[in-house]
């Protein structure tokens, strides 16, 4: 899930000279790689100079867009100031919205499940097979001496290959859940969500992900850069997300934040529309009610209908590009494998826990005492969905 931001964190903090948290055996493996790889090393130099002259124009440019909304190179860029739609729409992508703050969602999760998946697989001999056979009848049998499935003694024979079976168990699950931890954790044993909250009381937009993905942090909202582009086509927005930016002189962490902000895009008048929503909300008075119509809300709690429901987005552009209609039929042929992945997307976010801000920021939002209880509700009721679950099949699997 967190792999987008983790590898846009990880290339930011390498290419402006700043520490990662929790740096990982992938960080530096590459690490090393790029030192003992003369001719990487120096593409990863030019690279980084290119980034560096980039961002020096970016700055340079800064006050003549503040004042004109055009670069030096005459490129066309959209300020809080600028109106970019009619119709502004939080829909789909709004988790909370009131006087003081909205919280949205970003678009990757309708995209976590695969490495869950993937690890599962790896995972399904050794924990429902080996683990049970270790306990049921191997060690039973090393401590009598004898094979319980049998009942004859154990010879010499015998004892090595049960030792050997529970030390093959046992290790195959140390080094899957020691060296893949990085890779288990971009879906599992994580926050739930990314969260983003537009304060308009403060100016202020926080940001809550994970710390190999760049954390906590606090951004001032007069400094944030959009990318969109309003006058382009509708097809070339499908897909898409809002992107905003702040340069590394703007970030507490001194390193350049880009943000992914709501869902993936059906229409590029969507991506305009979500900024006007954002836009307007921030720009409007603080003291007078949110002025903007009420969004089409996303829940948090992680039903299993919205696992399938992800699932199914990752095909919805079929029925919306006529072109495409030809492949519906193929569906169905494929319907297992959806059905899989939303069992995988479900079982990430049930291995997971709900985000809960930090006290100076919720006090910030003002924050109700039903706020910050809510992730703790949230994540009993998912834990104990979970558990109902895993009980149901061990019992139809046992009956």
């Amino acid at each position: 899930m967190y792999l987008t931001e983790k590898g846009l964190f990880w290339s930011y903090s390498r290419l402006e000279n700043k520490p990662i948290p929790n740096q990982d055996w992938i960080t530096r493996k590459i690490d090393r790689w790029m030192e003992e790889d003369p001719d990487e090393h120096k593409r990863f130099l030019k690279s980084r100079n290119e980034h560096f002259d980039a961002v020096d124009l970016a700055r340079q440019d800064t006050d003549l867009i503040a004042t004109t909304g055009l670069g030096s190179k005459g490129q066309r860029h959209y300020r809080i100031s600028d109106q970019v739609s009619e119709t502004p729409s939080g829909d789909h992508a709004v988790y909370q919205a009131n006087d003081t703050f909205i919280e949205l969602r970003t678009p990757f999760d309708e995209k976590r499940g695969l490495i869950t998946m993937v690890m599962l697989s790896v995972l399904f001999a050794p924990v429902v097979i080996g683990i049970p056979d270790l306990f049921n009848n191997t060690i039973p049998s090393l401590i009598k001496g004898i094979n319980t499935g049998s009942g004859n003694p154990l010879g010499f024979s015998g004892y090595f290959t049960f030792l050997f079976s529970a030390l093959l168990t046992i290790s195959w699950i140390w080094i899957v859940l020691y060296y893949g931890q990085p890779i288990i954790r971009l879906e599992t044993f994580v926050q739930r969500h990314i969260l983003v909250r537009f304060n308009r009381q403060n100016r202020t937009v926080y940001v809550h992900r994970p710390a190999y993905a760049g954390g906590i942090v606090a951004l001032p909202w007069d400094k944030v850069i959009v990318g969109i582009k309003p006058d382009d086509s509708e097809a070339s927005g499908m897909g898409v997300p809002l992107a905003l930016g702040w340069g590394a002189e703007h970030s507490p962490n001194d390193v350049t934040n880009l943000l992914i902000v709501g869902r993936l895009a059906r229409s590029n008048s969507e991506i305009s529309n979500l900024w006007e929503y954002i836009r307007r909300y921030m720009e409007s008075d603080p003291a007078q009610p949110n002025p903007l119509p009420t969004p089409k809300r996303v829940g948090k709690f992680p039903w299993p209908w919205r696992s399938v429901m992800a699932a199914l987005s990752l095909v919805w552009p079929i029925f919306r590009i006529r072109a495409l209609y030809w492949m519906i039929p193929l569906l169905l042929l494929i319907s297992p494998a959806v059905l899989l992945f939303a069992a995988a997307h479900w079982i990430s976010l049930w291995l997971c826990w709900e985000p809960r801000w930090p006290s100076a920021i919720r006090e910030a939002c003002n924050d109700s005492l039903i706020d910050t209880l809510k992730p703790w509700l949230i994540d009993i009721g998912t834990w104990a969905m979970g558990a109902a679950t895993v009980y149901a099949v061990v019992q139809y699997l046992s009956a």
